[in-house]
């Protein structure tokens, strides 16, 4: 993988540095310091994004963490909480009031289990 995206900088940095390399009259040492730092550059970005990619959701830690209902929920029913200012689907065994505290509980797919504080 390393290899991979190694590869993948260098060709974008070429391609970027290409009228840099071969149609000016900078020295090669210079050519070659700024290919390497956008090399470097590169890496770094590609580096961060495939770091991004790899992770998976950590639903574990939101167990026991606050949160708002979003709307009435319905006992049974499914409904819109807001936890860290984004709006997830929910389920309570009893009924919410909108602005109501509330705590999670648990998971069921892509939903979260909740309860009142």
């Amino acid at each position: 993988m390393a290899k991979i995206v190694i590869f993948i900088a260098l060709i974008v940095a070429i391609i970027f540095l290409y009228p840099l390399i071969f149609c000016s009259k900078i020295s090669t040492a210079i050519s070659l310091a700024i290919i390497l730092i956008f090399i470097l550059f590169f890496l770094f970005i590609i580096y961060k994004i495939l770091k991004i990619w790899g992770k998976k959701p950590e639903i574990g830690l939101l167990i026991g963490e606050e949160c708002e209902a979003y709307e009435n929920i319905k006992a049974g029913k499914d409904g819109k909480i807001l936890f860290r200012g984004e709006l997830w689907n929910a389920i309570s065994e009893e009924d919410v009031k909108k602005g109501e505290k509330l705590v999670i509980t648990g998971k069921d797919g892509y939903r979260l289990i909740v309860r009142k504080k």
